[in-house]
């Protein structure tokens, strides 16, 4: 078994786990920040108690404060297992639409929801992404197809063409092919 199989199954099988509390990052965010923001964020120990993150929620709307300040403020307030922490850094999304912290703010904000999801719950959520996003609980994605060096003949590609779109159509699918 080829490490692609054992990291399919494995991925089945967490999937298969989570009885629907699957969360999928809409947004389109670099899987380089992603990476930057989810180990940021793992390795972070706040020494701030939650009343103490909560004071100070409104700096990440200061134009003093550094932009790794911003960053580390929106990472204790992701780790606040408090509504006011998750609306504080939906309000922030709702004011900045773009720039440097937004899409550090939307990991942020997934974050929050999925530990304030969790702890309501009292079940564990598994959230997935990928550099390209998602929509309505399905992962956005592109497929190249490669000929090898051989010629493929216009008859061929449709007929490929077709198949790909009856096949994305049984799997509900949504896009074009090309």
């Amino acid at each position: 078994m080829d490490d692609y199989e054992n990291i399919y199954k494995q991925l089945n099988s967490l999937i298969g786990e989570c009885n629907g509390q699957l969360s999928i990052l809409e947004e389109q965010i670099d899987i380089d920040l992603q990476a930057e923001y989810f180990d940021y964020s793992s390795n972070y120990r706040s020494v701030k108690s939650n009343d103490e993150i909560l004071h100070y929620k409104d700096e990440i709307f200061s134009k003093e404060l550094t932009i790794e300040d911003k960053k580390q403020r929106f990472v204790e307030l992701a780790s606040v297992e408090e509504i006011e922490a998750f609306r504080t850094i939906e309000k922030y999304l709702k004011q900045s639409n773009s720039g440097l912290l937004y899409d550090w703010a939307v990991l942020a904000y997934q974050e929050s929801r999925m530990l304030i999801e969790s702890k309501l719950l009292d079940e564990n959520q598994v959230f997935i992404s990928t550099g390209l996003g998602g929509k309505d609980g399905k992962l956005r994605y592109f497929i190249v197809l490669l000929s090898r060096g051989l010629q493929i003949y216009p008859v061929a590609a449709q007929c490929l063409k077709q198949r790909n779109n009856l096949l994305f159509t049984e799997k509900q699918c949504r896009g074009r092919g090309h």
